[in-house]
C-alpha cells in the first residue's frame, strides 16, 4: 500500500470516527442547524499518524436561544474529550479558533476588512477548496450553497457570459495569504527543530496547498460556461470519498 492511500484511508477512518461520536453528543445535538467541517489534512484525506485536526464550526440562522453560549461550550467540551478518545493530537493554539460562526456574518460581511479579521474569509475557502463535514450534512449542504450564491449573485443579469471572477480572486487571494503567513512565521525559527517543521510546511505549501487552490481555479476556467450547478460539482467532488 502507498503512503498516499494508507494516508486516505486514515482520513476516512478517522472521519467515520468523528461523525459518529459528534452525532451521538448530547450537546451537538442541541443545535438543530450547526455543521462542523475538517480542513487541512483531513479535508484533504491525506491525514499522517501525527496529523492533527483543523475544524470549522457554522451554525445557520443564528441560534436565538438565551442558553447560546452555554450550549456553545458543552459542544466544545464534548469536541475535546472526543478528540482525546481517538488520541488525536492536541488542539491548535490552545484551542484559540473553537469558535462557532455565522452564516449570517459570512454573507454579512463578504469583502470587509472585519472578513480577515474574524477568520471568516479562510472559513469560506476552505469549505469551497477541501472540507469535509463531520456533523449535519444537511447544513453543510445548505451552508456551502448559500456561500456559492454569494459568488454567483449576478448570474441572471448575465447569463451568456458571466464568470466567476470575484471566486477566482478569492481563491489566489488566499492563496498569496498562506505564502505570506509563512514568511512571516518563519521568522519564529529559533532551532533545528523549529527549521525542520518549517521545512515541512513549505513542502506543503509547494505541493498540497498549491494544487488544492489551482486546481480548482483550473476546473473553474476549464469551462466555456459556469453556473452555480456547475460550481457545485465541482467544489462537492471532494466528498466523493468521504
Amino acid at each position: 500500500m502507498t503512503l498516499e492511500k494508507d494516508n486516505e484511508n486514515r482520513s476516512l477512518e478517522l472521519i467515520k470516527k468523528l461523525r459518529t461520536e459528534l452525532k451521538a453528543s448530547e450537546a451537538f445535538s442541541s443545535f438543530q442547524n450547526l455543521t462542523c467541517y475538517a480542513v487541512g489534512s483531513v479535508g484533504r484525506l491525506e491525514a499522517g499518524p501525527h496529523s492533527d485536526i483543523d475544524i470549522f464550526f457554522v451554525i445557520q440562522p443564528e441560534d436565538k436561544n438565551q442558553s447560546f453560549n452555554l450550549m456553545k461550550i458543552k459542544a466544545f467540551a464534548d469536541f475535546i474529550k472526543i478528540t482525546e478518545q481517538l488520541e488525536l493530537p492536541t488542539l491548535s493554539n490552545d484551542g484559540k479558533y473553537l469558535e462557532i460562526l455565522s452564516i449570517e456574518d459570512m454573507e454579512k460581511e463578504f469583502g470587509a476588512p472585519s472578513d480577515d479579521f474574524n477568520n471568516l474569509f479562510t472559513a469560506r475557502m476552505l469549505l469551497i477548496l477541501e472540507s469535509k463535514w463531520l456533523f449535519n450534512k444537511d447544513s453543510y449542504e445548505i451552508i456551502l450553497d448559500r456561500i456559492l450564491e454569494t459568488y454567483f449573485r449576478d448570474y441572471k443579469e448575465a447569463q451568456g457570459s458571466f464568470r466567476p471572477t470575484i471566486l477566482l480572486n478569492d481563491i489566489i487571494r488566499y492563496w498569496k495569504t498562506l505564502c505570506l503567513n509563512y514568511e512571516n512565521k518563519r521568522n519564529d525559527i529559533n532551532d533545528d527543530r523549529d527549521k525542520i517543521s518549517y521545512q515541512i510546511k513549505n513542502l506543503k505549501l509547494k505541493y498540497t496547498r498549491m494544487l488544492t487552490c489551482f486546481g480548482t481555479v483550473i476546473a473553474i476556467c476549464s469551462k466555456q460556461h459556469i453556473d452555480i450547478e456547475a460550481m457545485k460539482d465541482i467544489c462537492k467532488k471532494h466528498l466523493l470519498s468521504a
